[in-house]
Parts: structure tokens; C-alpha cells; sequence
């Protein structure tokens, strides 16, 4: 009976242990994803924080009631930095708005770290990464279900505030395109006039098109280098207020500014030839 109960002991005793083993060893699964651009304030950013948090509270919360009742130490780390090129702001677990409104008057990159005991519990990590080249996501845990739900709110809360373009790669397509609208604007008149009748009136009707064109490329090509597309496209904006009406339609507005000046050019030059044929009748 002695040898029996010694069996049965290491018995329980190995089952005990395997099964903690296996506890402690499950399955983590992570998912990352892309996301867009982002114009917002402090407080929707905060707002959306607290989302992020509230989920994950209640997805591990029966983990950690039973781990208080065990008189287990639960670790955790959570922490928000929030930078500017010019200063830097971290916090740690109050991401209240009116803590977050003390940050950079303008960020332009955010990152958002939540770990505990990773591998164990239903949702252990949560790593936010906003910035002008990329911004991530990336969720992991041992629950795939509360995994993808999370993954699923953090797209839904930016979608509301994200922006449809934006960032550095979005700025090279820009300066592209602005490039070669110049490059057409420099040589378009110069085909047209070699395609067209050679007379003095539509020689002089075309040099006013192609100064107009010529300045309008000009003024492409300068917007490229003095303009600031880094602020107006930029792939994360966190703003103590909302953007004015210029700073959401900067790029817009420049553009219809552009046109106007190459038309004022065209007027310009037609009124100051009626005016030089008037006074030399």
C-alpha cells in the first residue's frame, strides 16, 4: 500500500506540474496590421486610449480576479510617449485628457505599450505605434477571438479620425507629380507652337499662354522645396485643437492659388499689349 500511495502521489504530482506547464504555455497568438494617416486632437486620442484599455480590461478579467485570489503578483506595463521634433512627453497609466493636453502642442509621433505576463493572458500585449513613415498596430494574447475583436476596434476608432492621405511616402508621390505637371507646363507651349501656324498674332497669343505656363511651373517646382508638406501631409498629427480650415486644405487651397497666378499672368500680359497698341496709334 505504501508503494501504491508513493505512485499515486508522483502521479498527482506530475499531473500538477504538467498542467501548469501547459497553462503557463499556451498558445500566444499576435496580429498586426496597417494604418492610415491620422489628423486629431488630444482629447479623441485620449478617448481612444481609453477604448483600447476598457477592451482590454474586460478581456482579462477573469484572469486577473483569480490570480488576486491566489495572492499572485500580477505584471504589468503600460506607458504612452508622445514626441515632437523639438520636445518629448511620456506617460504612465493616467492618459487623462487634461494630463495629455501637456504634451507638444503639434506631435508627430506616438507610441503605446501595454505588456503583462506575456503568454498567459488573453490579451498580454498592445504595442501603438504612430509615426510619419508607418503606422502600426500589433496585439497579441492567448484568446484569437479577443485578439482579432481588439485589432477590429483600434481600425474602427482610427478610420474616424484617419486621413486619406498622408505621410512620407504620400509626400514622394506628391513631389513626383508636381514634377512632371512642371516638366508638361515647360514644354507643352513649345509643341504647341511648333504644331501650330507661324503668324505674328498667334505667335504673340502663344508667348502669353507659355509665360503663364513657364511661371506656373516655376512656381511647382519652388512650392516643392519652401512649401511645408511635412505639416500638411503629415502621417500623424496630434493637435491640442482642431486643424483650421487652411490647415486641413492647405494643399488644396495652394493648388487654386497656383492657377489663379498663372491666369493673372495671361491677363496681365493681354491688357499690357492692348494698352502698348493704344498709345502707339
Amino acid at each position: 500500500m505504501r508503494i501504491d500511495l508513493k505512485i499515486l502521489l508522483g502521479l498527482a504530482f506530475t499531473l500538477l506540474v504538467f498542467s501548469v506547464d501547459r497553462a503557463e504555455g499556451q498558445e500566444t497568438h499576435t496580429r498586426t496590421v496597417q494604418l492610415c494617416a491620422i489628423d486629431v486632437t488630444y482629447s479623441d486620442f485620449s478617448a481612444f486610449i481609453d477604448r483600447v484599455r476598457s477592451f482590454r480590461v474586460e478581456a482579462n478579467r477573469d484572469l486577473t480576479r483569480r490570480l488576486a485570489e491566489q495572492d499572485k503578483y500580477l505584471s504589468e506595463r503600460e506607458s504612452l510617449t508622445v514626441q515632437s521634433k523639438t520636445s518629448k512627453f511620456t506617460l504612465a497609466r493616467d492618459f487623462s485628457k487634461s494630463i495629455m493636453h501637456r504634451g507638444p502642442e503639434i506631435a508627430d509621433e506616438v507610441h503605446y505599450v501595454f505588456t503583462a505576463d506575456s503568454g498567459r493572458f488573453p490579451i498580454s500585449e498592445i504595442f501603438l505605434r504612430f509615426g510619419d513613415y508607418s503606422r502600426t498596430a500589433e496585439v497579441s494574447g492567448t484568446i484569437r477571438n479577443q485578439v482579432e475583436g481588439l485589432v477590429l476596434i483600434i481600425e474602427q476608432q482610427i478610420q474616424k479620425f484617419g486621413c486619406p492621405y498622408g505621410g512620407a511616402a504620400a509626400r514622394m508621390v506628391l513631389y513626383i507629380a508636381l514634377y512632371l505637371f512642371a516638366m508638361v507646363l515647360v514644354f507643352l507651349p513649345i509643341a504647341a507652337s511648333a504644331a501650330s501656324e507661324n503668324t505674328y498674332f498667334s505667335r504673340i497669343s502663344r508667348m502669353e499662354v507659355a509665360i503663364a505656363f513657364w511661371v506656373g511651373a516655376a512656381m511647382l517646382i519652388i512650392s516643392i522645396f519652401v512649401m511645408p508638406w511635412d505639416q500638411w501631409l503629415a502621417g500623424t498629427s496630434i493637435r491640442v485643437t482642431k486643424a483650421t480650415f487652411l490647415e486641413r486644405y492647405a494643399p488644396e487651397v495652394g493648388l487654386i492659388g497656383m492657377i489663379f497666378g498663372m491666369l493673372s499672368v495671361v491677363i496681365a500680359l493681354r491688357h499690357g499689349r492692348r494698352f502698348y497698341a493704344r498709345d502707339h496709334k
